[in-house]
């Protein structure tokens, strides 16, 4: 039931008489074409809501759509809003309907209106985390602090990335002497404040080799993480600071790594702080940083092969789409990392994303690896692939499907192998 043109003794007799009748929706309505911007009178949406205790919405004369925001946030939940194919068109409601684009736009921010304003409680999303630890700063140590020491304005320094503890954090958790010693130009963390760990028990050793499990290691954190987790099967997540060393000097990195250890490489996902890779890109920059990044993976993957006597799989992370299409994307890919990779003896293997990636703190809405529609195409190209599951459960998730049945679907394609994470 529309309000317009009525006074508001009118629509409350009229909302008294209708409450009962199941279904009813009352929408909150000015019969102007087109609403002047000041006389929408939105506030009179929560006194028909607190009326009618019924569902409310708002009926849109307006020029400009985005007034329907403000309905939302008086408490509508049901939108009426003419369409037109001209809005200079010369009908009395022409310009105050929408456009078909216009309309899509309408419908998917008021769609997303709920979860755009939240429960009313403030947290930290995981994206906003990533960001702060890129763009904030924390504590590093600016020399040896030896087991005992307190921290102090004389052995720390605070700079970018934070990669630890902020002076704010020392403080509000009380954190005393260091019970590890830090080495200089490391950051400080909470773990130095606590009494090393045993390494993993023998059976559970065990357990991780029969079960091939692993661990994800960055390069300044593999001997300590190997110390504690003494397992056989290691990740090298590199990040394309740890890449260039590689470039620079393959000795240097490897002198990082215990070489009794089996390996798998995972590709940076970006080239610099600001740029994804994209070894396709048409941008020359982005292509060739993209090809040089994964080049030294390979030379390592073979390196740490020759070394270890084992196989060493490269899995990566590729997102971005060619102006060919998606047919052609993956067609490109499949030829470059099959020239790329595994006619030098280490393959090269994309892994499946989830729709909404980490990137950029989150912001990335991806439209590879990610969708049902890619499994059709991974079924006619024949490419392999890393089936991440963590990531499959969130890309059908985001498409409100059943991830077992698209794990079904690519379980079965050739040349597939599965990977169990936690989500990034």
């Amino acid at each position: 039931m529309s309000t317009g043109g009525h006074s508001e003794e009118d629509i409350f007799r009229a909302v008294d008489a209708t409450k009962n009748i199941p279904g009813i929706i009352y929408l909150h309505c000015i019969s102007n074409y087109p609403v002047l911007l000041g006389n929408q009178q939105m506030a009179f949406i929560k006194s028909l809501k607190e009326r009618s205790n019924s569902v409310v919405g708002y009926s849109s004369h307006d020029l400009d759509w985005e007034v329907c925001l403000v309905a939302a946030a008086n408490g509508a939940t049901v939108f009426e809003r003419h369409l037109t194919l001209d809005k200079r068109g010369r009908g009395i409601d022409d310009s105050s309907s929408s456009d078909p684009d216009e309309f899509a736009r309408f419908c998917r921010l008021l769609n997303s209106f709920k979860a755009v304003q939240g429960e009313g409680e403030r947290e930290l999303n995981q994206g906003e985390r990533i960001n702060m630890q890129n763009l904030g700063s924390s504590l590093y140590a600016s020399r040896t602090i030896e087991v005992g020491e307190k921290l102090s304005l004389q052995n720390t320094v605070t700079r970018a990335p934070r990669k630890g503890l902020t002076w704010d954090s020392v403080n509000q958790k009380n954190l005393g002497e260091v019970k590890r010693s830090i080495a200089a130009g490391s950051a400080i963390a909470e773990q130095h404040f606590t009494e090393l760990k045993p390494p993993l028990q023998k059976d559970l050793v065990l357990f991780c080799d029969e079960k091939q499990l692993s661990i994800p290691l960055r390069l300044h954190d593999a001997r300590a993480l190997q110390e504690r987790f003494p397992i056989k099967n290691n990740e090298l997540h590199l990040s394309y600071e740890e890449v260039e060393r590689f470039r620079v000097s393959m000795a240097d990195g490897l002198s990082k790594l215990d070489l009794a250890k089996h390996y798998s490489i995972h590709i940076p996902d970006y080239i610099d702080s600001k740029t994804l890779i994209d070894p396709l890109s048409g941008d020359e920059r982005i292509r060739k940083g993209s090809r040089s990044v994964i080049d030294t993976c390979v030379d390592l993957a073979l390196e740490l092969a020759n070394r270890t006597g084992a196989e060493v799989p490269i899995v990566g992370s590729f997102s971005r789409l060619r102006p060919e299409g998606k047919f052609q994307t993956y067609e490109m890919l499949q030829t470059f990392l099959f020239n790329t990779g595994q006619n030098r003896g280490a393959p090269i293997f994309p892994q499946w994303l989830p729709k909404i990636a980490w990137y950029f703190g989150g912001a990335d809405v991806l439209d590879m690896f990610c969708d049902e529609g890619d499994i059709a195409t991974l079924q006619e190209t024949g490419m392999e692939l890393c089936l991440d599951l963590s990531h499959l459960i969130l890309s059908a998730n985001y498409a409100k499907a059943n991830w077992r049945d698209w794990y079904e679907n690519l379980s079965h394609l050739p040349g597939i192998f599965i990977l169990r994470t936690r989500p990034e």
